[in-house]
C-alpha cells in the first residue's frame, strides 16, 4: 500500500462525518461513521476506532489476524473429536471453541477490541464489539446469524466482487453507535468500504471470514445505573466487568447452519464479561508492567 492511499484511508476513518459510499448495492447505503457530539474519534497506530467522548474505555487496537485465524478450518477431525453427532456444527472465536461452561475472549492478535460511548444527561451506554466468531462443519451450505437487542455493523469492501451477503433484515434504529475497525480492510479502497446495518445476515458457509468483510455488535442501554457502574473511574477490574456484563445482559446472537440436505441447526451465543491477566491473554508488556495485572474482557458463550 503507498503511502498516499494509506493516509487517505486514516484521513477517512478519522474524519467526524464522511459522505455515503456511492456504490449501488442491494443494500440501505449508510454512513461510514456518522457520530454526535458525544464521542471523539481516534486511531491508534492506524487501527481507526469511535471512543467514548468522555474517555477511553478498552483497548479498540486491532491488528491483522493470522493466518491462522483468517480461515475457516476445513480439517474435520475436530468435528469428529466433538461431543456432537451426525449433522453438527462447531461455533468459535478465532481458534478456540464457544461452549457454554468457558469463556471465550473477544480477542485479535492479542488486542481486546471493543468501544463504548455514552451520554450522563440521558444515562445512555453505546457499545460495539467484534463479532469475531464463525461456525465450522461438514456439508454446511447457508449460514445466518440473527440478534435480538442493537444490530450487527457490517463493514465491507465490494471490490473482490459484490456483498458476501446473500440476504438480510435491515435495522432500522438509530445507527449512532461506536465500532472497532479491522486494518485487514485498508487494503481497499475508501471508495469500496460501506457499513449496512442488520438484524439478521445470511451468507454463503465459505464466506463466513474474509479480509473484505468485518462485523461489529452494536447496542445501546438507557439506564441511569448501569451507566454509573460503566463508568465509575473507581472500580475495580472486578467491579468492571460486573457491569458490562450487566450491560450486556439479554443480548443473545442465534447462529443457524443449512446444509445442503436442506435440513437446520442453531446455537444461541450470549456476551459476558471477566477478568483475565495480562499473561493469559498474550497481551505484550512494557518493562514497568505486571505480568498479573487483571483486566475486564468481554467473552462469546453459547447458552
Amino acid at each position: 500500500m503507498t503511502n498516499e492511499k494509506f493516509e487517505q484511508i486514516l484521513q477517512r476513518a478519522l474524519a467526524p462525518e464522511i459522505n455515503d459510499v456511492e456504490i449501488q448495492v442491494k443494500h440501505r447505503k449508510a454512513r461510514l461513521y456518522d457520530m454526535k457530539a458525544i464521542y471523539k474519534i481516534t486511531a491508534a497506530a492506524a487501527c481507526a476506532a469511535l471512543i467514548l467522548g468522555i474517555g477511553i474505555v478498552g483497548n479498540t487496537y486491532l491488528n491483522d489476524r493470522s493466518d491462522a485465524e483468517k480461515s475457516v478450518v476445513s480439517d474435520t477431525s475436530k468435528i469428529n473429536n466433538s461431543s456432537k453427532v451426525g449433522n453438527s456444527f462447531l461455533l468459535k472465536a478465532g481458534a478456540e471453541e464457544i461452549t457454554p461452561n468457558k469463556g471465550v475472549p473477544l480477542i485479535v492478535e492479542n488486542q481486546s477490541s471493543y468501544s463504548l460511548g455514552g451520554s450522563e444527561d440521558t444515562g445512555c451506554v453505546k457499545y460495539g464489539l467484534i463479532a469475531d466468531f464463525c461456525c465450522e462443519g461438514e456439508g454446511i451450505e447457508f449460514v445466518t446469524y440473527s440478534i435480538n437487542k442493537g444490530a450487527f455493523a457490517v463493514i465491507e469492501s465490494l471490490e473482490p466482487g459484490g456483498s458476501l451477503i446473500n440476504s438480510g433484515k435491515e435495522y432500522t434504529g438509530d445507527c449512532n453507535f461506536p465500532s472497532c475497525w479491522s486494518m485487514n480492510l485498508n487494503k481497499y479502497s475508501p471508495e469500496s468500504l460501506g457499513r449496512y446495518y442488520y438484524t439478521e445476515y445470511t451468507l454463503e458457509y465459505d464466506a463466513q471470514q474474509s479480509d473484505s468483510f468485518f462485523v461489529n455488535i452494536c447496542g445501546d442501554v438507557y439506564n441511569d445505573d448501569i451507566y454509573n457502574k460503566v463508568y465509575d473511574l473507581e472500580n475495580t477490574p472486578e467491579q468492571k466487568a460486573e457491569a458490562y456484563t450487566e450491560l450486556m445482559k439479554g443480548v443473545e446472537i442465534v447462529c443457524t447452519v443449512q446444509y445442503k440436505d436442506g435440513t437446520k441447526e442453531s446455537e444461541t451465543v450470549i456476551i459476558e464479561c471477566e477478568t483475565m491477566t495480562v499473561t493469559e491473554l498474550g497481551y505484550p508488556l512494557a518493562s514497568d508492567d505486571d505480568p498479573d495485572r487483571r483486566i475486564p474482557v468481554f467473552v462469546y458463550k453459547t447458552k
